[in-house]
């Protein structure tokens, strides 16, 4: 007897349009970078949903090359036996999915908001760009989370959070944008219906080669701190998680939640400790202000500091 499976799968196409050929070579690394991209869009998806994905792989059915169009299968692996059926289950409700044959279309989704979102936040476009790209992402975003059952910042939220690292993030776009290492004059579609579209514009912000840049040092700090978890509408989760900490804004911020923190366990418009990571930015006036908090870990009466 063959044992069930713990995958379900979604067939996706990726399509990129350019001006020259594009090698079996240049395609090869393209993919690698796209299996990344899909990686992370997949987990942003399940932490749509507050699951944890288990695994993610894609899996290549056909390639057409030139201007090249490959057509992929991404296995999702939401655990096994009843732990398969409970996540399924709660992926379908908490995304409004009446059957999982839909799934595509939400992949597909996720997939263009991590690169565009990749490519408009990761390599800050250059002033004469950025007006330009900044319409194109805010338009995208407003367009493509109603199609999720999401609002747009809720949608940026998701993909931020299980973005774990964005360096490697922003290696897989440039594969998947510049196949052939120059600049691109062409566009990628995503999907067979309805498609995604990444313009030539979008291509033109993202560089060819990779630089690491360093992020200020005051950007990021990890802290234990007490914290009290409300809605961004102080009515509903869906609108977006936030929080104040008293000891270092008494004002609310949006809050990340860690794939690893499961929202059941989070106290509700209590104070509690926490393991935060603090997103900052330092304003003219020489002042730091919070951006935003992460929620790393909920910390329990043993775990709190003396």
């Amino acid at each position: 007897m063959t044992a069930p499976a713990n995958y379900i799968d979604a067939k996706q196409y990726f399509y990129y349009a350019a001006e020259g050929p594009v090698t079996a070579t240049m395609l090869a690394d393209s993919l690698l970078g796209l299996d990344g991209i899909v990686r992370n869009a997949a987990k942003a998806l399940a932490a749509s949903a507050n699951i944890t994905l288990k695994d993610a792989e894609l899996i290549i059915e056909n390639i057409e090359l030139g201007s090249y169009k490959d057509c992929y299968v991404v296995r999702l692996f939401f655990g096994k036996g009843r732990e398969m059926e409970k996540n399924i289950e709660a992926f379908r409700k908490a995304l409004g999915l009446k059957d999982m044959a839909n799934l595509k279309t939400y992949l597909g989704i996720f997939i263009g908001a991590t690169v565009l979102w990749g490519a408009y936040e990761l390599f800050k476009p250059k002033d004469e760009t950025k007006d330009t790209i900044h319409i194109h992402f805010e338009n995208s975003f407003n367009n493509w989370a109603p199609q999720v059952n999401m609002k747009p910042e809720e949608l940026k939220e998701v993909i931020i959070r299980a973005t774990k690292n964005k360096e490697e993030l922003k290696k897989d776009i440039i594969k998947v944008l510049h196949p052939d290492g120059n600049e691109s004059t062409g566009s990628i579609q995503i999907g067979d219906e309805e498609a995604i579209v990444i313009p030539k514009e979008v291509l033109a912000v993202v560089p060819t080669k990779y630089e690491k840049v360093q992020e200020p040092e005051q950007e990021r700090k990890l802290q234990k701190r007490q914290i009290i978890v409300r809605a961004t509408d102080l009515d509903s989760t869906k609108n977006g998680w936030a929080a104040i900490v008293p000891e270092i804004n008494e004002k609310r911020f949006p809050l990340i939640l860690d794939e690893t923190v499961q929202a059941t366990e989070v106290p509700w418009g209590k104070l509690f400790w926490a393991q935060i990571e603090v997103e900052e930015k330092k304003l003219k006036s020489g002042d730091i202000v919070p951006i935003r908090y992460h929620l790393r870990k909920v910390l329990h009466k043993e775990n709190q500091p003396e």
